[in-house]
């Protein structure tokens, strides 16, 4: 759902994360009390590859609008599976690293793998 409705205003944009903004306690009581529904809403970071600007996004689920919006420029997001993909693909494309590790006896590229975590 968050995907439609970040889609419907932006869709060059790519998802990096949505998790739910789950309801607080003071909206969880009145609803016990009340009946009425909390707002349900979900966080979005996304990113307009290759630029290094990301936005920040608050979507109302219920009314299928975006309702926060903060540019932050030149920020670094969570890495996604799709991240490690593509860099998995890069390295074993690159002619420098099939060429060492055909020195070393590797020639089958689908038994390498290629982790790009950062290790400090």
């Amino acid at each position: 759902m968050v995907v439609t409705i970040i889609h419907t205003f932006l869709f060059s944009s790519h998802i990096n994360n949505t998790p739910t903004q789950e309801p607080t306690k003071a909206q969880l009581i009145a609803f016990n009390k009340t009946g009425t529904l909390p707002p349900r809403a979900a966080f979005c970071i996304l990113q307009f590859p290759p630029s290094t600007d990301i936005v920040e996004a608050v979507v109302d689920l219920a009314k299928g609008t975006v309702t926060e919006w903060k540019d932050i420029p030149n920020a670094q997001p969570v890495a996604t599976p799709d991240d490690c993909f593509e860099a998995e693909e890069i390295v074993k494309g690159d002619a420098v690293v099939q060429d060492l590790l055909k020195k070393r006896g590797i020639t089958d590229l689908d038994l390498v793998a290629c982790d790009p975590w950062c290790v400090f």
